[in-house]
């Protein structure tokens, strides 16, 4: 199975970004020094032409949204549903799948967190996303109430491996997996699906979360859900899953899409080429998260820049340490 890595920033407005006026693109290999195109795309699309178009200049970056937060509910102390008004939903109206953005809050100079874009309204501006109240970032998030103002950048568009696949799918049968966090970025997957006239079955693995989460999934889209069991305690497929992988395939299904971890999507593919399935497999984006502004995604490249993150931030803690 090959596995795009394609910038989510590719052929967009804001292309090419700073890694491009670096040298660093993680798409042209032209821009890379190498001394061939390996480009295969077919919309004539040329980033290290745009680049010497644009003054060999990286070109300006998403501008910055504010919203306001209208409503709040929280699952326990880890998950917070939050929705928010918007001045101009214009950038949104897409639905494009794995549509994600960036937020923070406004008084907030931490980096902002990427959060797939769960719910939205086009007649009242109004977007919503689900945060996993885990590490240093999105603790940031933890005491957000109705009237906060947030800021956030976007919409991305590479939070799905497979989009194209996605795109030309039609009056056929699919089955989708997730596990916990993972379905938030497969909701308009299972939108553009169910759009395309194909028949979709729904499972999901409320993992260590409130099963409140799978009452709301059920009232916001209306979803026939199905909850199952992914893994056990030892970290192998339950015997529950791998029946219903068989079951799948009996059933005719001609494309799976997961919204799990990397690593029960190994072991998932795994179980498919054990039992036969050679039809359409499509995932989300957990590895190269690539937001096209010079940042995200980097390092999976080139480990100069590994070692200049390190460098730097290790500065950091020695100049807070002096001060």
């Amino acid at each position: 199975m090959k596995y795009y890595t394609k910038c989510s920033n590719y052929a967009s407005d804001t292309c090419p970004c700073e890694l491009a006026e670096e040298g660093k693109c993680i798409v042209c290999s032209m821009n890379r020094g190498e001394s061939t195109c390996d480009c295969t795309d077919t919309v004539s699309y040329c980033i290290e032409q745009e680049l010497i178009n644009n003054g060999g200049k990286a070109k300006a970056h998403r501008p910055d949204i504010e919203g306001k937060i209208t409503y709040v509910r929280e699952f326990r102390d880890e998950l917070k549903f939050i929705r928010f008004v918007v001045p101009d939903i214009t950038p949104f109206m897409n639905r494009d799948v794995g549509t994600y953005v960036f937020m923070r809050l406004n008084s907030s100079t931490f980096y902002d967190v990427p959060l797939s874009v769960m719910y939205d309204d086009i007649n009242v501006n109004t977007l919503a996303v689900l945060i996993k109240i885990r590490g240093v970032k999105t603790s940031k998030f933890k005491d957000l109430k109705v009237g906060d103002r947030i800021t956030l950048r976007g919409p991305y568009y590479n939070g799905v491996m497979g989009r194209r696949d996605i795109a030309g799918f039609n009056n056929s049968k699919a089955y989708v997996f997730c596990k916990g966090i993972g379905f938030m970025p497969s909701i308009h997957v299972i939108e553009d699906l169910r759009r395309n006239n194909n028949e979709v079955k729904i499972y999901i693995d409320s993992g260590d979360f409130d099963n409140r989460l799978i009452y709301l999934i059920k009232k916001l889209y209306d979803m026939e859900v199905n909850e199952f069991k992914a893994c056990d305690e030892s970290g192998d497929l339950t015997e529950e899953y791998r029946d219903i992988l068989g079951e799948m395939l009996s059933d005719g299904c001609k494309l799976i899409h997961m919204g799990l971890s990397n690593y029960l999507i190994k072991k998932s593919i795994r179980e498919l080429e054990r039992i036969g399935y050679n039809s359409r497999i499509t995932f989300i984006n957990n590895a190269k998260l690539c937001c096209g502004e010079g940042v995200c995604g980097a390092c999976t490249k080139d480990m100069v820049l590994i070692i200049r993150c390190i460098y730097v931030r290790s500065n950091s803690r020695l100049m807070k340490l002096k001060n």
